[in-house]
């Protein structure tokens, strides 16, 4: 019973190994010293004894079935082993492939669940090269010393793993000049991967964006005119004006409306929808002009529309009130000119009449002066008559 007792003992706490033939084999010798004493050896290796009660073979039968099963499950365990190292390793052959840095967490936790400590288990070769940083020495850190001592920034990481949790977040490291972005992923409660993106180019490039946008923008708000971006339903998508506040308030609200709720006519709208459709459809430049009241005074304006992109248009819009005003009033000038020379060649014709008709009586009277035989009497009246037709 003692010896059964101690193998149950040992086949649930001990692999199969030579211990076992060593507690069988001390049975044995036990059980052959206790029946010798007691004189009952030939009892128990006699034919005629009924062997379940023997128990030498009972402890024989336990022990081969007792190793039986423990072999079996020795089997099953390595083989289970087995499997996970493989699995173990074909995670570190996958963590290993994957370019971006990528650290295995281990969280330790008390008996409430809470974590007490979060240190590194894994880091691929990534992050060796990426952090000049050898396995040997990530090993076993806590994360919160590991991660400062490497990034070297103000950035609680008890705060980002633990205490406020967070998917995904944004670092910056002043030692290495560069932005990462930080991928963390737990996959179950005690194991959590953490990847590492550097994203300074991205950074760089939306700052290049950003700056060059705000030159752009800057450019055109230095330039009087107004600029919309109008998509193919014709609304309003975005508006740049300045100096216009005061003139068009309305323009500050006319995002998101249509060109149909802008103020302009049915007809005027239907024909700027038109032009839309057109500059997008065949890559064209429209131009179109228009009025539009603003505070009771009718205002001229010249639009032009180009292509943006295969659903919007970028539409120019230009004050052109005082260039209209400025051909209007050069239209009444030019009409009051031609008037002008209407009248003077008028007058010039009815001029050259009036003084032709005197004229030529002046030079038939003064070729009839000029016959000899005249009487005296007759060339005093033609003379008269030269002297009235003279002052006529």
């Amino acid at each position: 019973f003692w010896y059964l007792s101690g193998l149950s003992v040992l086949t649930f706490m001990v692999p199969f190994d030579i211990r076992y033939i060593l507690l069988y084999v001390s049975g044995l010798i036990s059980l052959t010293f206790h029946t010798a004493s007691a004189g009952l050896s030939g009892q128990y290796l006699s034919p005629d004894q009924i062997f379940i009660y023997n128990p030498f073979i009972i402890l024989t039968l336990s022990f081969a079935a007792v190793i039986s099963l423990r072999i079996v499950f020795d089997k099953n365990l390595n083989r289970y082993y087995e499997q996970i190292r493989a699995a173990e390793r074909q995670n570190r052959d996958i963590a290993n492939q994957i370019r971006q840095p990528l650290a295995q967490l281990k969280a330790l936790r008390d008996q409430d669940g809470n974590i007490v400590r979060l240190e590194v288990e894994e880091i691929n070769h990534a992050f060796e090269s990426g952090f000049r940083i050898t396995l040997q020495e990530t090993k076993g850190q806590e994360v919160n010393y590991l991660f400062n001592f490497i990034f070297r920034n103000d950035t609680n990481w008890n705060d980002l793993f633990i205490i406020d949790p967070k998917q995904q977040a944004e670092i910056f490291s002043p030692v290495l000049g560069k932005w990462f972005t930080v991928h963390i992923l737990w996959l179950n409660q005690e194991i959590c991967f953490c990847f590492f993106n550097d994203i300074s180019r991205e950074k760089e490039e939306i700052k290049l964006l950003q700056e060059t946008k705000a030159r752009y923008l800057t450019l055109l708000q230095a330039i009087p005119d107004i600029f919309f971006v109008i998509d193919r339903d014709g609304t309003f998508q975005d508006v740049v004006f300045k100096g216009q506040e005061t003139m068009h308030p309305e323009i500050a609200e006319v995002i998101g409306n249509t060109i149909f709720k802008a103020g302009f006519s049915e007809m005027m709208a239907g024909k700027i929808y038109g032009c839309i459709q057109k500059s997008i459809d065949n890559d064209t430049i429209e131009t179109i002009e228009y009025t539009l009241e603003v505070k009771g005074i009718f205002l001229f304006f010249e639009m032009r529309l180009a292509r943006l992109n295969e659903n919007s248009v970028i539409s120019i819009a230009r004050d052109i009130t005082r260039r209209k005003k400025a051909e209007f009033e050069l239209e009444a000038a030019k009409i009051k000119a031609e008037e002008a020379n209407s009248l003077k060649s008028k007058f010039l014709a009815n001029l050259s009449h009036d003084i032709r008709t005197p004229m030529n009586i002046i030079m038939g009277l003064t070729k009839l002066l000029a016959d000899p035989t005249l009487s005296d009497f007759e060339k005093d009246e033609f003379i008269h008559d030269v002297e009235q037709q003279g002052f006529a």
